[in-house]
């Protein structure tokens, strides 16, 4: 358990810092976040399927927000692999919103 605890340390130095949005492709202006780890699951299910209508379903009801990349986000929790945070979008136009960022997203 003390492993562990330490793995998961450095991820906990993160809650409550103000980060930019970047992307991971290089002509990406911006991300699709999830609201939620269940629709986090949800995405990446429907990614691997390549079932864009799934996918478009999920952005009609609002439960994947497209951000623009550099938009600042507050990190309020870490998911317990440190592989995403939860976060509070700060500016544009789902401001105030919460969604789960991989922290390869944050800069």
């Amino acid at each position: 358990m003390a492993a562990t605890e330490r793995a998961t340390k450095p991820a906990s130095d993160l809650v409550g810092k103000v980060f930019a949005l970047r992307s991971d492709s290089a002509a990406g202006k911006f991300v699709s976040l999830p609201i939620d780890q269940t629709t986090q699951k949800e995405q990446q299910k429907l990614e691997a399927a390549n079932d864009d209508l799934g996918l478009s379903l999920l952005f009609a009801d609002g439960k994947v927000l497209m951000v623009q990349t550099s938009t600042q986000v507050k990190v309020l929790d870490e998911q317990s692999d440190g592989s995403s945070c939860e976060v509070r979008i700060l500016a544009g136009e789902h401001t105030a919103k919460t969604a789960i960022v991989p922290r390869k997203y944050l800069i």
